[in-house]
């Protein structure tokens, strides 16, 4: 299981909007065809429209359970498997709180669960993430979500 954190309300460009680099269709605009309107002859998408890998959001982390409860309970706020924060908040929590001594765990054991640890790079990439995330949420004055 996962947690996703985001902006709230704002829709990132998944590539469903991108045009076909071969026809120019775009993957909503080949959904709303009939199958008999379509180009189905394009050697690239088939009709389908879009680009052939779907481009990687910008403002969003997706990450564990375990670690985004180790992640929001450093940072000082509850955890819960969805809630929301003002980017204000979590922007003083990141600058407070060492990111050197964030939750960086050693490979471990329990019962029949393994975990694998955090490495200090994994714990980097989170708050770089987080603190991007928070600084466009506050940027377009919508709140930090995640669930």
């Amino acid at each position: 299981m996962t947690i996703t954190f985001s902006i709230e309300g704002i829709q990132e460009e998944t590539g469903d909007e991108l045009p076909c680099l071969s026809c120019g269709e775009t993957l909503l605009g080949a959904m709303h065809k009939a199958n008999g309107d379509r180009n189905e002859d394009c050697p690239a998408c088939f009709g389908y429209g879009g680009p052939e890998t779907v481009a990687e959001p910008r403002f969003e982390l997706n990450v564990s359970n375990v670690n985004a409860g180790a992640l929001l309970r450093h940072l000082g706020i509850e955890f819960d498997y969805c809630g929301e924060v003002s980017p204000q908040d979590l922007l003083t929590a990141l600058a407070v709180r060492s990111s050197d001594e964030l939750m960086v765990e050693a490979p471990h054991s329990e019962g029949n669960w393994h975990y694998g640890g955090r490495s200090a790079e994994q714990v980097a990439r989170y708050v770089a993430k987080l603190e991007q995330i928070a600084t466009m949420a506050a940027k377009y004055d919508r709140r930090v979500v995640w669930g």
